[in-house]
């Protein structure tokens, strides 16, 4: 043979034999190999050559490389020829090892049913003509890959045939040992493990094939996460029961058994790497395990590269005993950068032939060919994989019309006209994301480095396509530790540049989506560049609005396409989820699209953030402190929709949190006077964020503000994020470092002549000191703040601070002064509409009343407190609020009850975690198992507690361990 591709690519020329090397010749070359005597377009010739990525000089290089590939030819050029249309390589059958490969194992097909010798011959002939792994040597592009993969597993399915005839020849022994080489390379091979449990049940030895069953039970459920399909278990209960085997077929000739069509195994080779879709797999097989009155069609859907093909492709494997007539697969391309979507005609033709349909007999007519392959179909069992498809148009041509047949699609849309079964495939999960990776890098490099893995698989929003490439990058660098590619990943600007190895690119496939809907809706194009520009992850209608310009209809439309598309995830009717990958191409789309443009939508949306957010502030705390001069905002834009409540503005703030946090972000360093969002997000949230345990949001913000307000000379912003920012070290126990950032925001104070700003410090270093345990010197710097507050007539900041001195009064164990302060301060914030305080005052009243044995007030402040702290998203209030509670409960011995909301104290803890509070209240459920006998519980429970609360570095809350008789824990 003159030309070999089973194998490394192989060109017999007028000098000698030729191996391909890794060069364009070669991949030119075996791209027409595997099409011989076809005419290959130009535009797919340069699409294999440079992998969907040709330079400008592309044209100009494949007349190059067609010369050379002339001049290999030698004396043979003629065969090779090239016009307008592609180019095309004649070759004679017999001249290529897959054609000669192709004919033996048609003829062992031929053959098999009545004369399994001569089928036997044919098979081991074909497999003869293997010399490795097929079309070795030049690079793949996607057309090589695919086909590589193709012969693969059509070289394993001829061994298995090759079995077949053996165990129909009586010749158990020599399968036996066969089938045991076969399947330590394939241990997913079902068919294989029946030809081998048969061979051995045949040679008299029950025991090992029942081993054998054993061994394709774990094999399979290590390997897919399923069990043995029917005819694997079938063939247990035959062993088990010891019953008979039906006789293998005898040999007979050719004369007396009229040769069967081969059965078409045209199913791509699974990847070795695959970990999850336990639940997936499982309602595959059991769609495909029904007997339904029809054919079954499974729809997969969900965004590129989630690893729909390989999970398909992994179940119509473990399903291809069920369909013994064959197995038929298309790549329908739709979703391809560098080529059009497959048309059905083509697909048609391709599984006619397969068929044995003769070529005369295609008409090239779709309705025509469609009805032919439905006839075609109509008595057989065959399974379908229809891969990548663009929409149901495309695929409705190629489905089958008759109970017996099924077909896996996959594609990015729902492919909604279809009477399909759908299921959606979402990223992994954090662990199998990890253990993915482990799989591609190696176990003990990952597990030696668990967090910078979990760190590796985040910013590759778990998807399969990202995790393989991070694998991969590891794989190629041994030296690398998996932290140094976690620190690369964390690079926002280069992150998509790190997920590309080789032909695998995060970027390429985000790309084919964002094509895709360009041409189809230009508007929602436009909303996800205009997002990612924002740095939006969680985008809402009203938002994108603002973004656009246009009404909430035509938001909530191009948020329905985007959806649509696979590029954000829907959450609800009006609100939408963007992974950060998707997130971050969408932002380089809008730096090379949108310009000044894009600087406008960043504006309006500003303006909508700020508008909004100062209206729902005021519904949790009317502070004109925190009033902003606001004649930089986009007027039509800036004014904020009613709210019913404090609820209902609790929830807009919580929805749009992280988007108000990241655009402040992004707009910190512009020019422009809309970098000023940072500070007044900063002064309009200073009251919602800290309440809701919101630290790390809030640290970030007044970073960026203290930034901008430096650089616009902002000296009350200055001193407000350097307050701020001191409070988030005082979260961490980190007192020396905010007493240095504290003393820095009052001298800024001081020589600015800001007298709220002055005494704000005062009451942030009162605090401080309360905290460290410092009650002295906490009262004095609380004394001068309000005696300042009193001048300036701020009856909300007295309010805070009569708060504050009454929870010293009540840690030192003066109940009754520590109530009077308490009760005046809840005066203050309800003339003033303070919610937020008022919450937190109530749920200090309950504490106190309990220390007081007063528990008719401590219900009823507790009560309250819970139900203003849950609209007003004060969880540290509704908390403390319901320990109090609880501790008032166990005391008047309704031990139930207390259990109750010292559970829902640890559920509000959780939210965001906090390990401190969640400690304490472990510790009161601790007390009310003790009080209902449950020794081992209360003690099991105590541990755990004591656990939390030595390792966590929030400052204690004296006061309540106190109520809780906790032992003093010191100041850290």
């Amino acid at each position: 043979m003159d030309f070999r591709v089973l194998g490394p690519v192989t060109v017999r020329t007028d000098s000698g034999e030729r191996v391909a090397s890794g060069g364009k010749l070669w991949t030119f070359a075996a791209l027409l190999l595997v099409h011989p005597g076809e005419t290959v377009a130009r535009e797919r010739v340069i699409a294999e050559i440079w992998n969907g990525a040709p330079p400008p000089s592309a044209g100009a290089n494949l007349r190059t490389y067609a010369m050379g590939l002339r001049r290999l030819l030698g004396s043979r050029a003629g065969r090779f020829t090239g016009h307008p249309a592609g180019y095309r390589l004649d070759v004679e059958p017999v001249e290529v090892d897959l054609c000669v490969f192709e004919r033996h194992a048609a003829a062992g097909r031929a053959a098999l049913p009545g004369d399994p010798a001569t089928a036997a011959e044919h098979f081991g002939r074909a497999l003869g003509l293997w010399r490795g792994a097929p079309l070795a040597g030049p690079r793949h592009g996607p057309v090589l890959a695919m086909t590589a993969e193709i012969l693969d597993e059509q070289r394993l399915n001829v061994g298995e045939d090759r079995f077949a005839a053996l165990l129909d020849l009586g010749r158990y022994e020599e399968a036996a040992g066969g089938l045991r080489r076969h399947l330590a390379g394939h241990p997913l091979r079902e068919r294989a493990w029946v030809q081998l449990m048969t061979a051995l049940y045949r040679q008299g030895d029950p025991a090992a094939a029942l081993a054998a069953y054993a061994d394709a039970r774990a094999a399979l459920a290590d390997g897919l996460g399923i069990d043995p399909g029917e005819e694997l278990r079938a063939l247990q209960q035959v062993v088990l029961r010891r019953d008979e085997l039906p006789s293998p077929r005898r040999a007979l000739t050719t004369a007396t058994v009229a040769a069967e069509p081969a059965a078409p195994r045209q199913l791509p080779r699974v990847t070795p790497f695959f970990v999850g879709r336990a639940a997936e797999l499982a309602a595959i097989r059991s769609a495909l395990e029904a007997v339904p009155d029809g054919p079954v069609a499974v729809a997969v859907h969900g965004p590129g590269g989630v690893g729909k093909s390989a999970l398909v492709l992994r179940a119509a494997h473990a399903a291809a005993a069920r369909f013994p007539d064959g197995q038929l697969y298309a790549d329908l391309r739709g979703t391809s950068l560098t080529s059009a979507p497959v048309p059905a005609t083509t697909v048609l033709a391709r599984f006619l032939r397969a068929l044995d349909v003769p070529s005369a007999e295609i008409s090239g007519d779709p309705d025509e060919d469609a009805a032919r392959l439905r006839s075609v179909l109509a008595d057989r069992r065959v399974l379908i994989v229809l891969d990548n498809a663009a929409g149901a148009e495309q695929v409705t041509p190629l489905l089958p019309a008759t109970a017996g047949c099924a077909v896996l699609i996959t594609g990015r849309r729902p492919l909604d006209p279809l009477d399909a079964i759908v299921l959606p495939v979402n990223p992994l999960s954090e662990a199998e994301a990890v253990r993915l990776l482990a799989e591609l890098a190696g176990t003990e490099r990952i597990d030696a480095e668990p967090e910078a893995a979990a760190r590796v698989v985040r910013h590759g929003d778990r998807l399969p396509l990202a995790v393989r490439v991070a694998g991969a990058r590891l794989a190629a660098r041994p030296e690398w530790p998996v932290a140094m590619l976690a620190d690369r990943l964390d690079d926002d600007a280069a992150r998509l540049d790190e997920l590309r190895h080789g032909d695998l690119a995060v970027r390429t496939c985000l790309r084919v989506g964002y094509r895709d809907l360009a041409a189809a809706d230009p508007v929602a194009a436009r909303a996800l560049r205009l997002a990612g520009a924002a740095g939006l992850s969680q985008v809402r209608a009203q938002a994108v609005a603002a973004l656009l310009d246009d009404v909430p209809r035509v938001a909530r439309d191009a948020l329905e396409r985007l959806a649509d598309a696979q590029l954000v995830h829907a959450e609800g009717p009006d609100s939408c989820r963007m992974h950060d990958l998707v997130r971050l191409f969408a932002a380089e789309l809008a730096a090379a699209e949108d310009g000044g443009d894009g600087d406008a939508a960043l504006r309006r949306l500003a303006s909508h953030y700020l508008g909004t957010a100062r209206e729902a502030a005021r519904c949790l705390r009317d502070d004109p402190v925190a009033e902003i001069a606001d004649d930089w905002l986009e007027p039509d834009w800036a004014v904020p929709p009613p709210f019913a409540g404090p609820s209902e503005a609790v929830a807009w703030l919580e929805a749009e949190r992280d988007g108000m946090v990241a655009l402040a972000r992004r707009l910190a360093d512009t020019p422009d006077r809309s970098a000023r969002l940072a500070i007044d997000l900063m002064w309009v949230l200073q009251s919602y964020l800290p309440r809701g345990g919101h630290w790390s949001d809030y640290a970030l913000l007044a970073e960026q503000a203290r930034r901008v307000a430096g650089r616009l000379g902002d000296r009350r912003g200055e001193i407000l994020a350097w307050t701020i920012l001191s409070g988030a070290d005082q979260q961490a126990s980190r007192f020396d470092a905010a007493a240095e950032k504290l003393n820095r925001a009052l001298g800024l104070a001081q020589r600015t002549g800001s007298p709220t700003g002055e005494a704000s410090v005062l009451s942030h270093l009162g605090h401080l000191y309360q905290l460290r345990g410092d009650d002295g010197r906490a009262l004095t710097y609380y004394a001068r703040a309000l005696s300042r507050y009193e001048l300036m007539k701020l009856p909300l900041q007295r309010g805070l601070l009569l708060h504050n001195i009454g929870e010293i009064h009540l840690a030192r164990g003066d109940a009754e002064e520590a109530v009077a302060l308490l009760d005046a301060a809840l005066r203050l914030q309800r003339d003033c509409r303070d919610r937020l305080g008022a919450a937190l005052t109530l749920a200090m009243l309950t504490v106190a009343y309990c220390e007081l044995d007063r528990h008719d007030a401590a219900q009823a402040n507790g009560t309250e407190a819970v139900r203003l702290a849950a609209e007003t998203g004060h969880r540290q209030a509704e908390w403390l609020a319901l320990l109090g509670r609880a501790e008032s409960l166990l005391r008047l011995g309704r031990v139930e009850e207390s259990r109750e909301a010292a559970n829902t104290a640890l559920e509000v803890a959780a939210r965001p975690a906090d390990d401190y509070r969640r400690a304490l209240a472990t510790y009161a459920l601790a007390r009310t198992a003790d009080a209902l006998g449950r020794v081992t519980e209360a003690r099991t429970l105590w541990d755990r507690a004591t656990a939390l609360r030595a390792t966590t570095r929030t400052p204690p809350l004296p006061v309540l361990e106190r109520l809780l008789h906790l032992p003093t824990a010191s100041a850290r």
